[in-house]
């Protein structure tokens, strides 16, 4: 635990290394607080589709819950993200709409990680969006654009495992390595997640609930493009994709509470090829990460606050 910490404060120290605190709040008076609402609104937006998406894989399991619960659950679990050190916070929704000793708490599970299979695609697709839209004058770009090409090869290799059964029986030799118990577990969880995804398209859902994260993602790409424009910092499609995949890479190994370290450097290391100096990928770097944790946390107190008024058992 010491060694992640050490790493996250690490990862914020090189973030924040050249940043003039006179200069950043020079930056933070000049927002242009309509665009910061309208980047706020996008933040919501996107939480109000993710639960309608988990929604709409939650019914078939759990039909019982109302679409506040839902909602809850999910804030709940995305601020149990953001706290915890380690991403418990999918365990933590699925234990919020059903019990551990439930017999529908691995469907719960499936459903989840059929979220992550959708996400995969899009983060790929999002990395794959930035490639041709680097500048060919950046140095950085010598670097960058084999990581966008390996971030989007990768992420589609992974969702194309877990989308397709034939692919997934060509990876899962892949699992043969570590120690059986893990290789079991393993193997038979993404097993029952490759199942669910196989009834999802049998039943002509998946469709629509691709097409869902596309808007999802469509809508954060949203939210760093207003953000731009409230930093009135020239606004880039391909700085708000490569900032979108270079976060959500980022934020995966969960190295710290927050994620403040990795997420402030894959933010600067997303805009930097586009020739935002430091102290403005700071600024955009501290009010993104604002935006995106806040409402969550704010969401999740309250629906935890009104659950006990309600003496119920979040």
């Amino acid at each position: 635990m010491a060694a992640r910490w050490l790493v996250g404060f690490g990862l914020l120290a090189l973030a924040l290394r050249q940043v003039d605190l006179g200069t950043l709040g020079v930056a933070l008076r000049r927002v242009d607080p309509s665009w910061l609402l309208v980047t706020l609104a996008t933040v919501l937006l996107g939480i109000g589709l993710k639960a309608l998406r988990w929604g709409l894989l939650l019914k078939p399991v759990c039909p019982e819950r109302s679409a506040l619960e839902v909602l809850g659950a999910l804030l709940t679990g995305q601020a149990a993200n953001i706290l915890l050190p380690l991403r418990g916070g999918d365990l933590v929704r699925a234990a919020a709409v059903v019990h551990a000793s439930d017999g529908r708490m691995g469907a719960v599970l499936v459903g989840i990680g059929m979220e992550k299979a959708f996400d995969l695609l899009a983060l790929a697709a999002t990395a794959g969006l930035a490639i041709p839209l680097l500048p060919a004058d950046s140095l950085s770009v010598i670097w960058i654009r084999p990581l966008a090409l390996g971030l989007a090869l990768l992420g589609g290799a992974l969702a194309a495992g877990l989308l397709s059964r034939r692919a997934w029986a060509w990876f899962r030799p892949l699992f043969d390595g570590p120690p059986a118990g893990m290789r079991r577990r393993l193997q038979g969880w993404i097993d029952r997640l490759s199942e669910g995804l196989g009834q999802l398209a049998r039943s002509g859902n998946l469709p629509g609930l691709l097409g869902l994260t596309a808007v999802i993602w469509l809508v954060m790409l949203s939210t760093n493009l207003a953000l731009l424009r409230a930093l009135k910092m020239q606004v880039s499609l391909g700085a708000a994709a490569l900032v979108l995949a270079a976060v959500h890479l980022g934020l995966m190994p969960a190295i710290m509470p927050g994620n403040v370290g990795p997420f402030y450097l894959a933010a600067e290391v997303g805009l930097s090829p586009f020739g935002y100096g430091l102290d403005r990928g700071a600024v955009y770097a501290i009010l993104l990460h604002a935006l995106v944790t806040l409402p969550p946390l704010a969401g999740a107190g309250l629906y935890l606050a009104a659950g006990k008024r309600r003496g119920g058992r979040t």
